[in-house]
């Protein structure tokens, strides 16, 4: 009753400094003091982690519920791991998880496992409310979708990558507010700008599309977008002596990456071309890129990816050392 009135009066809270160390620590403490021994614990958290604005009972309640849910899907014991880090968002990398969230540093708390592993029909309903894969009497359905909604109310998201038979990780982005000298940080390596190469970019999500065209005309590119594999093949065929490169998605309707690879191929075996994908490990994705590598694609760009990984994936292609 507790979790639904959390949920159902909008996660409002206290919003302070934290230092989420501390609150990671204390609830690595309840771990290994509650769960069974059949459970390995692991802990990693960098001691200039940066603090954020929230609730720390909420913010605690998210870690136990992601603890707990690990628990329970481990009957037979193994591994439950925490560990955080700071990390720089920018607009490409939120486009590539749909998220709503501002740019900007954030924290990342992954808590992974070594359970069964989810199905993707059971990631698509993961964070609804009442929903649960546990025994009738067992599981409320609460605690996911409270977590949920307690990471978006303090505008951050969460990713889930899981594969059945090899554990899961959930992975807990919350805005951060780190102060002058932690946000200087170690300065990053820029990757070079284009010099005008014409790039085709083909996904089916809008947001992606629109926020990697910026991203690649910022960074010196000339770009042609298509919603699908079909339109790509149109667009290459017009515009084939001019394209330097295809940054495709792997998974989109009508024709996914792996055909237009091929049809591409067949046209100019020589394009080059770089693939986005999601979870690469599953066994649908991870069929499709060895196919893919036997055409001769090399680059392949996993989702979320920030804009100095993508304008380094495109130098290393259209300029190889």
């Amino acid at each position: 009753m507790r979790q639904l009135l959390t949920f159902a009066r909008g996660l409002k809270g206290e919003r302070i400094p934290i230092q989420l160390q501390h609150l990671i620590r204390d609830t690595g403490r309840l771990i290994r003091e509650t769960f069974p021994r059949n459970i390995t614990y692991y802990e990693l958290c960098p001691r200039d982690l940066w603090p954020i604005i929230g609730d720390s009972t909420q913010i605690q309640q998210v870690l136990l519920n992601l603890s707990v849910n690990a628990r329970d899907a481990m009957p037979g014991g193994g591994d439950l791991k925490i560990t955080a880090a700071n990390k720089q968002l920018d607009r490409q990398f939120l486009s590539t998880v749909a998220s709503e969230a501002r740019e900007g540093p954030f924290v990342v708390v992954e808590v992974s496992d070594t359970r069964h592993g989810m199905t993707k029909e059971v990631l698509d309903h993961l964070f609804e409310l009442f929903f649960t894969t546990k025994e009738p009497g067992t599981g409320t359905g609460l605690g996911l979708a409270t977590s949920h909604g307690i990471v978006r109310s303090h505008g951050g998201f969460i990713l889930v990558k899981s594969t059945p038979g090899q554990g899961s990780v959930f992975s807990v982005y919350l805005p951060a507010v780190p102060d002058a000298l932690s946000q200087a940080g170690p300065a990053q390596a820029q990757a070079p700008c284009g010099q005008g190469e014409l790039i085709l970019v083909v996904d089916d999500e809008l947001g992606i599309r629109e926020v990697t065209k910026r991203t690649l005309e910022k960074g010196g590119y000339r770009v042609l977008v298509t919603e699908d594999g079909a339109a790509g093949i149109s667009v290459y065929t017009k515009y084939r002596e001019r394209i330097d490169l295809v940054i495709t998605d792997l998974l989109m309707p009508v024709i996914d990456g792996l055909g237009l690879a091929s049809a591409l191929h067949r046209i100019d075996p020589k394009l080059p071309i770089i693939v986005s994908t999601g979870d690469s490990t599953s066994s649908n994705q991870a069929a499709k890129i060895a196919q893919l590598e036997k055409l001769g694609v090399k680059v392949f760009l996993q989702k979320p990816y920030g804009t100095n990984q993508l304008l380094q994936a495109i130098h290393s292609v259209v300029h190889p050392a």
